[in-house]
């Protein structure tokens, strides 16, 4: 869920992540795509999802649960390069419904109707969030891997709650 979260990318892309084309160090951690994804226009097949690191609460940090993944999964991967593997044998590769089921797992856990919100309602809820924390367009764009704001804007911007404990426990 915090990959889905941090990187606003899609499910097809998050199971492109691959391990011979990461970059883990301490600050941040960037991935090379070959694949083409979605969003990639005719002829532009390659491009770079970075997510950096977030010193202030290692609890809240991609780039720690990614390096804790990698070391935790190491001893079961095998001969297996791609990021996100199976946590039953064979511990292959998994496909891309998986990785929607376990996102809709963590937001069923969490209390999200997902009914209503599914595994792609990440994507507008962490391009919401930046958005309405000032984050600039640009920024926005780039890491979701979007060419114009037009999408952005027409498909994904949400209106983002921002209510205080007291308000949500009544």
């Amino acid at each position: 869920m915090i990959l889905a979260l941090t990187s606003a990318q899609r499910v097809q892309s998050l199971s492109f992540l691959h391990l011979d084309r990461m970059n883990l160090n301490k600050d941040q951690v960037s991935f090379h795509f070959h694949e083409l994804l979605k969003q990639h226009k005719p002829g532009n097949r390659n491009s770079t999802l970075k997510l950096r690191s977030y010193p202030p609460d290692r609890r809240l940090c991609v780039v720690t649960y990614l390096r804790q993944y990698i070391q935790r999964t190491s001893n079961i991967r095998g001969t297996e390069r791609y990021l996100l593997i199976s946590y039953k044998k064979p511990y292959k590769r998994v496909t891309t419904s998986t990785i929607a089921r376990w996102i809709k797992e963590v937001m069923k856990a969490a209390g999200i109707n997902t009914n209503l919100y599914k595994a792609h309602s990440t994507r507008a809820a962490a391009t919401s969030a930046a958005s309405s924390n000032d984050l600039p367009i640009t920024h926005i764009l780039k890491q979701a891997g979007w060419s114009n704001e037009k999408t952005f804007r027409t498909f994904y911007e949400k209106p983002v709650e921002n209510r205080d404990f007291s308000e949500i426990i009544k």
